[in-house]
């Protein structure tokens, strides 16, 4: 999850990145803080235990100490 508008390299770095190891990611673009939760919610109820995973970025319009961090830690 991350903001298109401060974060556009981050899809592609961490693509690149990730390709290295095998693995693949699904990023998701929100331009609010409405929207990020969302779709973490939806991350979650979706989400298999054995194979998924939730990175953070540093990205204060998608992620916060008071609304995401915390549903983000109980949920994981």
């Amino acid at each position: 999850m991350h903001n298109p508008q401060h974060n556009a390299w981050f899809d592609a770095s961490a693509r690149d990145a990730a390709h290295a190891f095998g693995v693949d990611v699904v990023a998701q673009e929100a331009e609010d803080l409405k929207t990020a939760l969302r779709f973490y919610q939806d991350a979650f109820a979706g989400a298999d235990a054995k194979r998924d995973v939730v990175w953070l970025p540093q990205d204060s319009t998608t992620v916060d100490e008071t609304t995401v961090l915390p549903y983000v830690l109980q949920e994981a």
